[in-house]
């Protein structure tokens, strides 16, 4: 009887091991450099999926401009592949203004400082892999 206790002890903790390691989660710090003088907020937005990539961002932060060099932290993120779009709010009305022609008249700036070509660039252009407890990655935006 003991034998067969400890056995299942044994296994149980053996198959509950990987599925420890798959729910941990991560941190993700973004450092956001911009021209020293900006007012208003950072619209940060996280995707996780090509699909949804300036659709539907997995997880957002809205972060005041404080001075030329900005950081904000999304917490509990699972490992994988991410994409970040940021664009400063200069009049706090949280969307993205245009000109008549489409051409942003506010700063923005997506991770990998991915650029696009007549538009934004790519999910694949812009992702980056999530593998460590805490990782940084700087994005410029202008």
């Amino acid at each position: 009887m003991q034998v067969s206790l400890g056995i299942g002890l044994i296994a149980l903790t053996l198959l509950s091991a990987p599925a420890k390691r798959e729910i941990q989660h991560r941190s993700l710090e973004i450092v956001i450099q911009s021209e020293a003088g900006k007012e208003g907020n950072l619209e940060i937005a996280l995707f996780n999926q090509k699909e949804n990539f300036l659709e539907k961002p997995f997880k957002t932060l809205q972060v005041p401009v404080n001075g030329a060099e900005n950081k904000a932290v999304f917490q509990q993120l699972p490992s994988g592949w991410y994409a970040v779009a940021v664009y400063l709010d200069e009049n706090d009305n949280r969307k993205l203004d245009k000109n008549l022609l489409g051409i942003p008249k506010e700063e923005y700036g997506f991770s990998n400082n991915a650029k696009g070509s007549m538009g934004p660039p790519s999910f694949e252009a812009a992702r980056f892999e999530v593998t460590k407890e805490a990782q940084t990655i700087q994005i410029q935006i202008d």
